[in-house]
């Protein structure tokens, strides 16, 4: 009976050493990702002072540092496409139902792991045509 008992412990011994080494496993990743995700969120990215001509002229992959002073200013809200146009130059991708139209602002650049490749600015439009919300979007 002592051996049967002895048996029993070693598995239960063995069972949670074994539950506790998954667990462990698996709460280090999920930190490790969202750590990641967080490092590279739109929270943490520059803050460059926004101009047109500067938007316009950097290439797509670094508008994300103009987007936090962007953001903060409102400037975006209830213009109409064409005054949109006029300020960030042509978008990269439009789409007609509902009526958006995306700016990309951010590659992952080689040196980064994030599980977005690709961050879009995206501007949809009311019934009347005006800016009516403004979004981060990633792939």
């Amino acid at each position: 009976m002592n051996r049967i008992a002895n048996a029993y412990r070693w598995l239960r011994w063995t069972a949670f050493v074994c539950v506790s080494l998954i667990v462990t496993y698996l709460v280090l990743w999920i930190v490790v990702f969202i750590g990641i995700e967080v490092v590279y969120s739109p929270f943490w990215w520059p803050n460059d002072k926004f101009t047109s001509s500067a938007w316009k002229t950097s290439p797509a992959e670094e508008r994300y540092r103009f987007y936090q002073d962007l953001d903060r200013s409102d400037r975006l809200f209830g213009l109409s496409e064409k005054e949109v146009r006029s300020l960030l130059g042509e978008p990269d991708s439009i789409w007609p139902n509902p009526r958006r139209i995306n700016y990309i602002i951010k590659h992952r650049s080689s040196g980064e792991w994030t599980f977005n490749s690709v961050y879009f600015l995206q501007l949809e439009f009311d019934s009347t045509g005006r800016v009516a919300s403004i979004s981060i979007e990633a792939d």
